[in-house]
């Protein structure tokens, strides 16, 4: 049996025939890593991770809303501007599946800058200090000097 990878899709050659083996969306909703929530008002993002699994983390989330609690940028988000949450499957997205920490901040990094770049990020999400080396791997992102981030 051969494997084939394919955009982070597990193709296996079984009679000439390709077929997927990747977990459904909502079953990804499970696993632990860097996630966005998209506000279903405006459209923006938020980025975060989770060592736990990220539908557990949105719930969190949620919980800031109805509690009017500070404690979490997409609550912020959601009530300082009357927008509207939408449900987990609609709205949060798994980014990148992992679960070491040191390796979660540089992808929650990475994603936070590249959605900021694009102008896809809610105001309240914190923007981490650019890394050079990001440019390298998103290419419509340009060369930037540190201080057009603060």
């Amino acid at each position: 049996m051969h494997k084939l990878i394919l955009n982070n899709l597990l193709l296996i050659n079984h009679s000439n025939m390709f077929r997927p083996l990747s977990r459904s969306p909502s079953n990804r909703l499970q696993d632990s890593g860097i996630y966005r929530i998209q506000c279903n008002t405006c459209n923006r993002s938020y980025v975060g991770q989770s060592g736990r699994s990220i539908s557990v983390r949105y719930r969190k989330h949620i919980r800031c809303i109805r509690t009017n609690s500070p404690n979490s940028a997409y609550a912020q988000h959601i009530l300082n501007h009357q927008h509207e949450y939408g449900p987990p499957e609609q709205t949060l997205h798994l980014l990148k599946s992992c679960t070491k920490r040191g390796i979660m901040n540089q992808w929650e990094n990475f994603h936070i800058l590249q959605l900021h770049d694009l102008n896809q990020l809610i105001q309240e999400q914190q923007i981490p200090e650019h890394n050079p080396l990001f440019c390298l791997s998103i290419p419509q992102l340009p060369y930037r000097d540190v201080n057009t981030y603060t």
